[in-house]
């Protein structure tokens, strides 16, 4: 086994059919849980498409290197790519006519940017179905046994947005049957159409909260009313007529005190 020489290049623009280029996952092929999460693309380019020779010398030239025995023609050598037109992968959305590489890392991609270069942090900014290109190298895995090359995730740029794909169960798979809505709840009334919270009614055999009186026919805090049998309190009197405490009386044969005058600041309540 030689020493491991990395293949740096560029792929042609192709569409992201999957992928976790954000967030990392522990998910392999099949469901398959992995030891250390990874961060992964999986590219359909075209066939055809200019580029896509080159890409192809770079795995060869790796496997090559990686494997001078001739392990790299073996059946179970693993290329990461595969033909979108083979029958356990045509049906899948945006792999027909495409050859799909997979590209991982341990590490998160050290560059995500936009067409004009510009670093893109919103992880909704690409989506599967996207159109992207990225920056890989690719190297001999070193494992006669299991002989393959490990095709590194290194930079993606967003080339164009495209047709959303989904990954996973389809919605509209799942939730097929129709659905019956329950019965409304009592005194549920929408406006105009609209869904809305039914009115709180008052416990059974106890009066509701009368409604809040502003002057001026405005709606408000109800008037005071005092337990019936005791007197209210007086009025506050404050001078010009105006409501406030009555003016103190001194005792007989003494000066009486002026009228208190509160300070402005407490003529409009209790402070919080």
């Amino acid at each position: 086994m030689t020493e491991k020489k990395y293949i740096d290049g560029v792929t042609p623009v192709g569409r992201m059919v999957s992928g976790a280029i954000f967030v990392p996952t522990d998910k392999g092929y099949q469901g398959k849980t992995l030891d250390r999460p990874v961060y992964y693309a999986q590219l359909a380019i075209p066939k055809g498409s200019p580029g896509l020779q080159e890409l192809f010398n770079n795995l060869t030239a790796a496997a090559h290197q990686g494997f001078p025995n001739g392990e790299h023609a073996r059946q179970d050598f693993s290329w990461k790519f595969k033909d979108g037109d083979a029958a356990d992968n045509v049906q899948k959305q945006g792999w027909a006519g495409c050859y799909v590489f997979t590209f991982r890392s341990q590490f998160a991609p050290s560059a995500i940017v936009d067409a004009n270069f510009q670093q893109i942090v919103d992880p909704n900014r690409i989506k599967p179905g996207y159109q992207v290109r990225i920056s890989y190298s690719v190297v001999g895995n070193g494992e006669p046994s299991k002989p393959g090359i490990y095709l590194n995730l290194q930079m993606i740029q967003l080339v164009s947005e495209d047709e959303i794909i989904v990954t996973g169960p389809d919605p509209k798979q799942v939730f097929a049957g129709a659905a019956a809505p329950l019965p409304q709840s009592p005194g549920y009334a929408a406006p105009q159409g609209q869904p809305a919270q039914p009115a709180y009614p008052a416990p059974q055999g106890q009066p509701g909260q009368p409604a809040y009186q502003t002057p001026q026919g405005q709606p408000g805090q109800p008037a005071y009313q005092t337990p019936q049998g005791q007197p209210g309190q007086p009025a506050y009197q404050t001078p010009q007529g105006q409501p406030g405490q009555p003016a103190y009386q001194a005792p007989q044969g003494q000066p009486a005190q002026p009228a208190y005058a509160p300070d402005p600041q407490f003529l409009n309540g209790p402070q919080q």
